[in-house]
């Protein structure tokens, strides 16, 4: 991994463990999500050397998931508080919710890039600007008067 994309994997385990696990920084990152979030980043239920990579999200894209996705994931764990039975169970319910969303999230980060683009290139052209010329229109207007006096 290069070193950005490793920035972003640490930010991404900082804010899912906090935010969206409501887990404070004094508590252990739990194993089970780390391999969750390295089995997404590749298209996969869970990382493994031994299965095929089926696609690869960008750990940001994966991060404006979570982003997204937090209220309805904080939503059901607070309604469905007692159904839940454990830490793996929350994990695997967080990342449901992230998955039916970051196909369409992947979608609109690539469109705004294309976007963003587009307007460099339509900005980019050589064109000089020389400004405009000011000319005062009031001494048009004197000698105009001039012939009604």
């Amino acid at each position: 991994m290069t070193e950005q994309e490793n920035k972003d994997w640490l930010e991404l385990c900082e804010y899912f463990k906090l935010q969206i696990l409501g887990y404070t920084k004094e508590m252990k990152f739990p194993k089970e999500l780390a391999l969750r979030l390295r089995g997404l980043h590749y298209g996969n239920y869970i990382a493994s050397k031994y299965i095929q990579k089926e696609a690869h999200y960008d750990f940001k894209v994966i991060l404006t998931t979570c982003k997204i996705c937090r209220p309805k994931i904080v939503k059901y764990f607070s309604d469905n508080q007692t159904k839940i039975q454990d830490e793996k169970h929350r994990i695997n319910l967080a990342m449901m919710l992230i998955e039916k969303e970051i196909n369409d999230v992947y979608i609109r980060v690539q469109q705004a890039k294309k976007s963003e683009e587009k307007i460099i290139e339509k900005n980019m052209p050589n064109q000089i600007n020389d400004g405009a010329n000011y000319q005062s229109k009031k001494k048009q207007a004197d000698e105009k008067l001039k012939d009604l006096w």
